[in-house]
């Protein structure tokens, strides 16, 4: 379920000077920041194994009070890709949210029965709570949003619905083909590599293990207060079927949670240039309009 082409659209989409990049520093652990000038810190670790690193782009003139956090978790099925699949979107990003700081998130990946869930939620909100709680040394704020696609998008829900409400809670969600609900999922989809990559990482649904696809579903944790939720889809996505959308949409609606529904005739799980055209508009003006103040 890797979802990229996305967001090296971005680049060429916002991309409007081609001003040199600033350095990047590797392995920053005790490098000191500087607020007044952009910074890229690479490689951050928020735990001891080698997926558990973050990227960090910071704009310049940031501060703790008001700079925005965007954190971006890439797809690829839980079992493949990398925060560096979002290398190439960062200068597009920036044109289109200036004075935001991005996060791209890495978390370790399943493979031959290790690191099965709930590893990589687990992963995503150490992440999370890392940043924020050094907001101070980035010279950051605790708003922010998350966007996610495919597999990153059922775990930026998952954060925020389960954990949001007790940790650091986002002002917005974004998720593109993300799963919703997986034992529907396990179950609506045609395709038996799904099946069997669903049960490689969360178990036998036929027993006990039942429960971690129960556990691991973004849709059993909304209630009234959760954060509002910009939802995209095609509705030819052979990967993560349509009705994944359909059941989050219908799980915010009662619940009463502020959505926007966005489903693109005809377009598969990676969509085609025009319609991530129209959904990246969407997502700058969803955000625009739900990180401000």
């Amino acid at each position: 379920m890797k979802y990229s082409a996305l967001f090296l659209l971005i680049a060429s989409l916002f991309m409007t000077t081609c001003k040199p990049e600033e350095p990047s520093i590797d392995n920053t652990g005790t490098q000191e920041t500087n607020a007044s000038v952009a910074q890229n810190f690479l490689n951050e670790s928020y735990g001891n194994d080698a997926k558990q690193k973050f990227d960090i782009y910071l704009p310049a003139n940031r501060n703790s009070i008001s700079t925005p956090v965007l954190f971006l978790i890439h797809g690829g099925g839980w079992s493949s890709g990398s925060k560096n699949d979002f290398d190439g979107a960062i200068a597009g990003l920036r044109s289109a949210f200036p004075g935001y700081a991005f996060v791209t998130v890495g978390y370790r990946l399943w493979s031959n029965n290790t690191n099965r869930f709930p590893a990589q939620e687990m992963d995503v909100k150490s992440c999370i709570e890392h940043v924020l709680d050094n907001g101070g040394l980035y010279h950051i704020s605790s708003k922010f949003a998350i966007w996610g696609g495919s597999a990153g998008a059922h775990l930026a829900l998952l954060y925020s619905y389960k954990y949001g409400p007790t940790s650091y809670e986002p002002r917005a969600i974004v998720e593109f083909a993300g799963p919703t609900d997986l034992k529907r999922l396990y179950y609506d989809t045609p395709s038996d590599a799904i099946r069997m990559m669903l049960t490689g990482v969360a178990g036998n649904i036929n027993t006990a293990d039942s429960m971690m696809y129960i556990n691991s579903s973004p849709v059993k944790y909304i209630t009234p207060n959760s954060p509002p939720t910009l939802i995209v889809h095609g509705d030819a996505d052979e990967v993560v079927h349509v009705s994944q959308a359909l059941y989050l949409q219908q799980a915010l609606n009662a619940n009463g949670v502020d959505n926007v529904y966005k489903i693109y005739p005809g377009e598969g799980h990676a969509m085609s240039a025009g319609a991530n055209t129209l959904a990246l508009l969407e997502l700058v003006n969803f955000l625009n309009t739900r990180m401000a103040d």
